[in-house]
């Protein structure tokens, strides 16, 4: 990742197809000001930075910090939605496994305190027990209702 904003801001330029009149021209400045600001012998001001960003289509993080150029805002709520996708999936399987684990220590367990055929249905009711527990916790602190509702659900269909 480089920091050297002239080299970007030229480089930016270059990719728009743009002179260092032009943008001189667009901005305000003198052409020699885009050369120094580009052979960074000076800086230009914050004002300058942003209306750069704006004439090549680029990110203020991509001149200031060096991250990728974002093409669109588009583009950007994308990526950011499929790394919460992501997380959301992660977190389902790792709450999955947790129930499953939850399940075999409690099946281990019944299997030494009671008859061998009993420790399965003791297991079963001891991890919706700890479902119904923990989701309803879980509804709690969230306040979420469509949790809540779902418990209510399950609860219906039990009986």
């Amino acid at each position: 990742m480089e920091y050297d904003i002239g080299s970007k801001i030229k480089r930016a330029r270059l990719e728009k197809k743009l002179t260092q009149e032009q943008i001189a021209e667009l901005l305000g400045v003198s052409r020699q000001t885009i050369s120094n600001w580009e052979n960074e012998k000076f800086y230009p001001d914050i004002i300058s930075v942003i209306k750069m960003s704006e004439c090549y289509d680029v990110s203020l993080d991509y001149l200031l910090k060096g991250e990728q150029k974002m093409n669109t805002y588009y583009e950007y709520l994308e990526e950011s939605t499929n790394v919460v996708k992501s997380n959301i999936k992660r977190n389902k399987i790792i709450t999955i496994l947790s129930y499953l684990l939850i399940w075999v220590i409690a099946m281990i367990v019944f299997w030494f305190f009671t008859n061998g055929s009993d420790a399965i249905g003791y297991s079963l009711v001891f991890l919706w027990i700890v479902f119904l527990v923990t989701t309803l916790l879980h509804t709690i602190t969230l306040k979420n209702s469509n949790n809540l509702s779902y418990i209510f659900f399950i609860i219906t269909q039990v009986r």
